[in-house]
């Protein structure tokens, strides 16, 4: 891979990247005109789709050039994934208690899963959270 499709590859990663965090952060409760059109047409979803699409061709080439060999691609997969996994979801539990503290109101009116903060956990750093059985 030379070094401008990467640059390239990168840039499009990026703006996939924003436009799910725009996508969260100009969700259909806080969105104003123009910014709800980003939820209107789900950009939120195929930004995610886009962005895990061009990951899978960084990470293929990646797997074949510079980690070559099971052991050392799965050693650095998994220091790149949860070097950023485990700190996300100690802020995403503080951020959580503190939303709830300030503003219990908002978090009874919401619809959210009564599941135990611990299968929350369990599931967040085993990455399964999204599996159908986990029932999150």
């Amino acid at each position: 891979m030379t070094w401008r499709l990467s640059l390239y590859l990168d840039f499009l990663r990026l703006l996939a990247a924003m436009a799910v965090f725009m996508a969260h952060f100009f969700h259909v409760e806080f969105g104003e005109p123009p910014f709800d059109t980003i939820n209107e047409y789900d950009y939120g979803s195929d930004a995610v789709v886009l962005f895990f699409v061009l990951s899978g061709f960084v990470i293929a080439h990646t797997a074949r050039v510079k980690d070559a060999g099971g052991r050392a691609f799965l050693f650095a997969r998994a220091t790149r994934v949860f070097s950023v996994a485990i700190p996300a979801l100690i802020l995403t539990a503080l951020l959580d208690l503190w939303g709830g503290a300030r503003d219990p109101a908002l978090y009874a009116m919401r619809e959210v899963t009564q599941a135990d903060p611990l299968q929350y956990l369990i599931f967040g750093v085993t990455l399964t959270n999204e599996c159908a059985w986990s029932g999150l």
